[in-house]
């Protein structure tokens, strides 16, 4: 289930053992070929197949649609937030969640570049929470894992 598509009093009633998915991607241009938006598309793509397979079982939080791009900023129409902010907001939504009730969160990221500061980010929750069991996966791992 998606969290935008719930209200308020919905989202009290959703038990607090789903597993809370939190969608990553980036906005950086992409070759010459494809548009900037890829990341989310393949991830928005991912979470509805999640969605569809586990049902009630998850809750999917909005996709973020900027992460990290520094490498691409070469190319104009990227957009790219410091590693810092991009680690804070993490944490801080995950905080959030947890503050909810809820303990156990996936970080679902379509965007290669930002797979370190995932593990920054991971770590910096587990810092300030105990209790809140958060994980990280990249698409690219997810594709890998796949074909083997």
């Amino acid at each position: 289930m998606y969290l935008a598509d719930l209200s308020w009093k919905q989202f009290e009633q959703v038990p607090r053992n789903h597993v809370v998915v939190l969608p990553l991607a980036g906005f950086e241009q992409h070759s010459l070929h494809l548009p900037f938006g890829t990341d989310g598309v393949i991830v928005d793509a991912l979470v509805e197949r999640l969605e569809a397979d586990t049902g009630e079982r998850v809750l999917i939080l909005p996709t973020i649609g900027i992460g990290n791009a520094t490498r691409h900023l070469a190319y104009p129409g990227t957009l790219s937030v410091p590693a810092e902010a991009y680690v804070e907001m993490i944490a801080s939504v995950a905080e959030q969640i947890g503050r909810s009730g809820f303990n156990k969160i996936l970080l679902l990221n379509a965007q290669y570049d930002n797979d370190a500061l995932l593990m920054t980010a991971m770590r910096v929750i587990r810092e300030r929470r105990s209790g809140l069991s958060v994980i990280a996966a990249s698409v690219e791992s997810l594709i890998d894992a796949k074909k083997e």
